[in-house]
């Protein structure tokens, strides 16, 4: 079982090794299981894997990178198999999609029209989900209130201005529908 938390941790959880049926009699202490989890994100390969220890059946798994592909397996040890375990097959989850990192190379030039401009900009380098559009937001010198447009799905938009002011502008990745 595995849960995505949060958008930098994921909870993985399964069932305990049931005990072979000729050692039930032994002291249950005997049978109680140690696990270890390895978990790599997805696309660096398992040479890089992370490795925790746990007693329980249940595990957090903490400081990911949201909207990542990871791998995880899971060896469980006792008092039969110390040190002799397979690793199980692997399972991949993806984590919860975070905060978009900003667009890029936002550039702002005039068209024939004086009072439009045309803002421009190159997707986020470290999107961390769908992006789903962009909204501009830009704002007069003499103002302090942002002027937001309609969520975009192109990577540039049309704004009208005034002639003869100067604007700021700020373009942020939207995850909306």
């Amino acid at each position: 079982r595995s849960v995505p938390k949060t958008n930098v941790s994921i909870t993985l959880g399964w069932n305990a090794p049931t005990v072979p049926l000729e050692c039930q009699d032994v002291i249950s202490d005997l049978a109680e299981s140690s696990y270890t989890i390895r978990y790599w994100e997805s696309s660096l390969g398992n040479g890089t894997a992370e490795t925790l220890l746990t007693d329980d059946e249940e595990i957090l798994i903490p400081n990911l990178i949201p909207f990542t592909l990871y791998t995880f397996q899971l060896k469980a040890e006792n008092f039969w198999n110390r040190g002799t375990g397979n690793y199980s097959t692997q399972i991949s989850v993806i984590s919860s999609e975070g905060v978009s990192s900003p667009p890029r190379n936002v550039t702002v030039a005039t068209v024939s029209v004086p009072t439009k401009m045309n803002v421009s900009w190159i997707r986020p380098e470290s999107p961390r989900g769908d992006v789903k559009g962009y909204v501009v937001l830009y704002r007069n010198e003499s103002s302090s209130a942002w002027i937001s447009t309609p969520e975009v799905r192109s990577e540039s938009v049309l704004v009208a201005v005034r002639p003869e002011a100067e604007y700021f502008f700020k373009v942020a990745a939207g995850k909306g529908a």
